[in-house]
């Protein structure tokens, strides 16, 4: 869809076209998943970001000018929303944590594992270390 498309379609969506409203968030789906993928590089964070990104593009639609091309406001939208989803995200990255532990040797490996991750007294683990 072109931009002189999709700004007809965000004119009608601002005078309250619920269809025009659906076809304008379709049409800004696509950019905003793939945008929160690379940024975020889990496909299940993205989709939880685009739909934050999402429903910030529908409440925002309003201010939306033509100043610029409609992707060009939408990138803007989901940037900024993307820039505090990751600062607001409850699960911990599980794909960080995994590349600093494959940097560790087995033994410094196990020792995290064992403290940081299982919550094992201090003693506990060094127990279970000292045994192999």
């Amino acid at each position: 869809m072109d931009n002189n498309e999709v700004i007809r379609l965000v004119e009608l969506a601002q005078r309250g076209d619920r269809g025009a409203l659906e076809d304008v968030v379709r049409a800004a789906q696509d950019d905003v998943f793939h945008l929160a993928l690379r940024m975020l590089g889990d496909p299940e964070d993205a989709r939880d970001a685009c739909q934050e990104v999402l429903v910030r593009i529908v409440t925002k639609l309003g201010s939306f000018r033509g100043e610029s091309q409609f992707r060009t406001w939408v990138y803007s939208v989901a940037t900024h929303a993307l820039l505090n989803f990751r600062k607001e995200m409850r699960r911990p990255r599980r794909r960080s944590t995994r590349g600093m532990l494959l940097c560790l040797d087995r033994p410094h490996r196990l020792a995290y594992i064992l403290g940081e991750i299982l919550e094992l007294p201090g003693e506990e683990a060094a127990a279970i270390l000292g045994r192999h």
